[in-house]
């Protein structure tokens, strides 16, 4: 049955964003592949020359995502991380549903996340959250319009650009491991020892002026707050770029989707050559290293320039777990330790 999953995972409904939920929520379905057909429901798997249901007792991971949803009693931070991180490569003929075809998904996590979300986000863990990186390279989601009377204006976002919604990407479920610090068992050891904390108090603006705190308790309205605009009170610093690090090999990964997200093959294998991420290098008034930043896009560096970074949380970890990180590897190791292995010079 794995190879009934692995040809509907390299077929093109498979990148599409509005299929993405529709499989998770969906109790029961009837693919119709090329040359095949199956049936897929949350007791069994049948296809058109086994109709024996109990020969076949490993569910599919739709399947059993599905039931994990529904089994919910708790705010659960690793469901979260494994719907999101592979969903937000998808492809949208309308960039601008890429957050309203995943939001049958939030509704359904809502009764166990307390506040709800805003924009994708959810309210109690939106210091984690925020954090989010991409997994390899990012193109913004930009608004389309079949309006052809008029000259077409110059196109914008009405997507967030904090948010994962607003980009189309892979997100790097390493980048949010730190929410996972109060999940039991596996997804916990996956947390080991980085701690997040925030430095500001975040308010959300909406269309009227109006600011109210983002605090998990503080949401009374919708389900689903799409208000593009955060609010904070911070610090900032400016930092001269340094050496820019870029890949030298390719790689390449298999599209069959598992259960978690940490064990994708997209997250295991490393993305193709051209979508990773480079590795910017800062550098303090002193010309000395200062930190490692990753770019999701494609605009150029003025190293004559400035990078200007505001504060909003903290981010911390062992040593050990440090030496893991992708910006870490690709500066003092010159490589990153995918199952494909990446040089960067």
């Amino acid at each position: 049955m794995e190879n009934h999953y692995e040809s509907l995972s390299t077929s093109k409904w498979s990148t599409r964003g509005w299929t993405y939920q529709e499989q998770i929520l969906c109790r029961r379905a009837v693919f119709f592949l090329d040359t095949m057909i199956f049936w897929d429901c949350q007791c069994s798997i049948w296809d058109e020359i086994e109709l024996k249901p109990s020969r076949y007792e490993t569910k599919s991971p739709h399947s059993v995502m599905g039931r994990r949803l529904a089994s919910l009693r708790r705010p659960d931070f690793s469901i979260y991380v494994d719907l999101v991180c592979p969903y937000n490569e998808r492809n949208f003929s309308y960039p601008q549903d890429a957050l309203l075809a995943f939001t049958g998904i939030l509704n359904t996590l809502y009764s166990t996340f307390p506040g709800g979300f805003v924009c994708g986000l959810p309210r109690m863990f939106i210091d984690h959250a925020l954090i989010w990186q991409p997994f390899g390279r990012a193109t913004r989601r930009l608004d389309r319009s079949d309006n052809v009377r008029h000259a077409a204006p110059p196109r914008t976002s009405s997507l967030p650009s904090w948010s994962w919604c607003g980009w189309q990407c892979l997100v790097d479920p390493h980048s949010l491991r730190s929410g996972l610090l109060d999940i039991d068992g596996n997804y916990q050891r996956k947390a080991s020892s980085w701690r997040t904390q925030s430095l500001v108090q975040w308010h959300t603006l909406d269309t009227n002026g109006h600011s109210a705190p983002i605090s998990a308790s503080s949401s009374s309205g919708p389900v689903i707050d799409n208000d593009p605009l955060l609010t904070c009170v911070t610090t900032k610093a400016c930092f001269r770029p340094g050496a820019l690090l870029a890949p030298a090999a390719s790689a390449a990964y298999e599209a069959y989707m598992k259960l978690s997200a940490f064990e994708h093959p997209k997250f295991i294998q490393g993305p193709n050559e051209h979508d990773v991420l480079p590795v910017l290098v800062l550098r303090d008034a002193q010309n000395e290293p200062a930190g490692l930043l990753r770019l999701a896009g494609s605009s150029p560096i003025d190293f004559d320039g400035e990078v200007e970074l505001i504060a909003i949380s903290t981010r911390s970890a062992k040593l050990s777990d440090l030496d893991s990180c992708f910006e870490e590897q690709a500066y003092h190791r010159e490589s990153v330790v995918w199952d494909n292995q990446l040089n960067f010079v």
